[in-house]
Order: structure tokens, then sequence, then C-alpha cells
């Protein structure tokens, strides 16, 4: 009778762990989706964050314009501080690209 409950014992301590174990399996499966949006959410908000950088401010179109379409009207009137604001503004999208670009690498 002991044996018997020792055995007993034994398969509900198995049955216990291989549940458990299967747990943390959807918590890990349920966290890796909850990253991998807030991942996605992140990058949709660094797209939207630079849109509405240079699209809130006329004087950022105008340098923006004038810099990557060349043959513009606002190409004409732009200094080299113009020049330099507008490759520093691409050089932060191609920085956020890059990480769009990477993120996708990684499965994410």
């Amino acid at each position: 009778m002991a044996g018997q409950r020792a055995r007993i014992g034994q398969v509900a301590s198995a049955i216990a762990v291989v549940l458990s174990l299967v747990f943390v399996g959807f918590e890990i499966r349920q966290n890796t989706a909850a990253l991998r949006a807030q991942t996605r959410q992140a990058l949709a908000d660094g797209s939207r964050d630079f849109i509405l950088t240079i699209g809130a401010d006329q004087e950022l179109v105008r340098v923006y314009y004038g810099v990557f379409r060349p043959g513009s009207f606002a190409a004409a009137e732009l200094t080299q501080a113009d020049t330099m604001q507008a490759h520093h503004l691409m050089t932060a999208n191609m920085r956020n690209v890059e990480n769009v670009y990477l993120q996708y690498r990684e499965g994410i």
C-alpha cells in the first residue's frame, strides 16, 4: 500500500512538473508577442515623429524640399546651414529605417 502511494505521488509530481513547463511555455510565448507588439509600436512612433517633425514646421518643409528636389524653387534659396539641416534630418530618418531593418532581421 505504501509503495502504491509512493508511485501515485511520483506520477502526480511528474504531471505537476509537465503542467508547470507547459504554463511557462505559454507565458514565454505571451511575453514574446507583447514585446514584438511594443517594438512594432516604437518603430511606428519613430516614423510618425519624423514625419510630424518636418510636416509641422514650414521652414523644415522648405529646406527638406529644396535639398531633395534640386530643381525646385526652394533649391536656389538654400544656405549651407539649410543643406546641413536637411542632411541631418535624412540621417535621422535613415537611422530609423536601419533600426526597422535590423528588427526585421531579428525576427521582430
